[in-house]
């Protein structure tokens, strides 16, 4: 009989026991509908989507126009004589170089100076005289303009004239024309034929600058290492557009500025993708406007397995208390899941299964850290946990979600400024050298993606791109490209 009223004592307390000790059944949460960004939690930016950035980036072309110097040199003969000249019947001429021309190409103005010492005399006896020596001095000028021609500048010379003048000291005892001597030499040195000649040597010479092989150095990504984190920050410039300049410079190093319109980004990779490709688009100068800030639309990257390593350290053996159950957080995990932000907690204790909770990333502050605001528990969990008894699902959620949102705070700061750290300085890629300076930072968005959650900041400064470029020549046989567009220079003549 004793035996009987304890074994009846020992069964409210199993029954206690039974009661305490609650299993969830496995089950799996369905994917919210992905979130549209336009309703941010209290406290977080509220911004739309991001729009990339429509910036324009200075890039100046330096070529060495010595090619071209060394053929206007060319173009003023050795010697000027009455052979084949209708007047050679009556007069006779003979002028010779003194030294080599001299040539000036300053700002894509071209000056050639050349000087001759000769003589004239007249073949018949009534008009009988010999000027000996005379010095005909001749001055050429020119404006070179840069002509689009498929995928290259090509340097033509605009309306080229030239001055004949004498030196002071040639000799006018007599004069066998009609007109002064120095008017008479335009016709004696053929000048308009000479002109031509010259403009013709510059025009059919084939000279270009490769501006295709110049769009293609602009569509390749600015790659810059990352040690600490061992990866790369890439910022692709992704050009639309270029306007053309005009010429500035000497021979040696003359410029060509180039404005181009770009819509940049920049993202933290292991190694940087293949250039941007796109056809080369070549517009008036006056469409684009110098001087415009540089912005730059950065993707800064948390891994998933940065954030999962945060949650377990956080919340890894949390306990909890329930109303009158205890439990601790076995296991906390973040991962996407159709562009929201999926939490899996695993408890043990008197609470035993895995719970889910849904939210949207969002940026707070000026944006150096990434919350979720609106972290809500899914609706298959609440219905999981009314079926143990009808509110449970408000209990837990009262324990488990404000340590949830605290643990999958993330700190943006250190990813942001080795971000802006990247892009500002001076990178060099082969011969291309690109400056940039990022002053000023905005945020724009944060979102899910499969792998990574993502803040979206939008860096603003200046930017510059200094290339040389070989100055090329095309056979005469390709002289036949059709002439597209053109670009010319003010006339400087002086």
């Amino acid at each position: 009989m004793r035996t009987l009223k304890r074994s009846i004592a020992l069964l409210p307390c199993m029954f206690i026991a039974a009661a305490c000790s609650h299993t969830l059944p496995q089950y799996t949460a369905k994917p919210v509908p992905s979130p549209q960004y336009t309703a941010p939690g209290p406290g977080a930016i509220q911004v739309p989507v991001s729009q990339l950035p429509d910036s324009t980036l200075p890039v100046t072309l330096v070529i060495d126009l010595t090619p071209l110097e060394r053929t206007l040199q060319t173009t003023m003969p050795e010697r000027f004589s009455e052979a084949d000249h209708p007047l050679g019947n009556d007069y006779r001429w003979d002028f010779v170089r003194e030294g080599e021309p001299q040539v000036s190409i300053q700002d894509g103005w071209v000056t050639i100076h050349a000087t001759y010492r000769g003589d004239i005399e007249a073949k018949t006896a009534l008009r009988r005289c010999r000027l000996d020596p005379v010095y005909p001095v001749l001055d050429t000028t020119g404006q070179l303009e840069l002509v689009q021609e498929g995928g290259a500048l090509v340097l033509s010379l605009k309306s080229p004239q030239m001055a004949i003048e004498l030196k002071p000291e040639s000799e006018s005892k007599c004069n066998m024309f009609n007109s002064p001597v120095k008017d008479q030499l335009a016709e004696l040195l053929n000048r308009g034929t000479l002109v031509q000649t010259i403009k013709r040597a510059v025009d059919e010479g084939g000279f270009q600058i490769p501006l295709q092989q110049v769009w293609a150095r602009l569509q390749a990504p600015v790659a810059v290492n990352v040690e600490t984190f061992n990866t790369q920050a890439c910022i692709y410039g992704k050009p639309a557009e270029m306007a053309i300049g005009t010429l500035k410079g000497t021979v040696q190093r003359t410029t060509i500025p180039i404005v181009v319109k770009e819509t940049p980004t920049a993202t933290f990779e292991n190694s940087c993708g293949k250039p941007f490709d796109s056809a080369m688009k070549v517009i008036s100068g006056a469409t684009l406007r110098e001087g415009q800030p540089y912005k730059v639309l950065a993707s800064v990257t948390v891994p998933y397995s940065v954030v999962n390593q945060g949650l377990q350290e956080q919340l890894f053996h949390q306990p909890m208390r329930v109303g009158a159950d205890n439990m601790v957080i076995d296991q906390a995990t973040a991962s996407d899941s159709s562009g929201n932000v999926l939490i899996t907690i695993r408890t043990a204790g008197d609470l035993n299964g895995t719970i889910y909770y849904w939210g949207t990333p969002h940026l707070e502050g000026a944006g150096s850290v990434l919350t979720i605001p609106d972290l809500q528990m899914a609706s298959e969990s609440k219905t999981m946990l009314d079926n143990i008894r009808v509110g449970y699902w408000q209990l837990v959620d009262q324990s488990l979600r404000g340590k949830l949102q605290t643990a999958a705070r993330v700190d943006l700061s250190d990813r942001i400024a080795k971000m802006e750290s990247a892009i500002t300085g001076t990178h060099t890629s082969g011969d291309v050298t690109t400056a940039m300076t990022m002053a000023r930072q905005q945020p724009q968005r944060a979102y899910s993606t499969p792998g990574a959650l993502v803040a979206d900041i939008l860096f603003e400064g200046t930017a510059s791109v200094t290339a040389p470029v070989a100055m090329e020549t095309r056979p005469t046989a390709e002289q036949t490209l059709s002439k597209t567009s053109s670009f010319s220079q003010p006339s400087t003549q002086r």
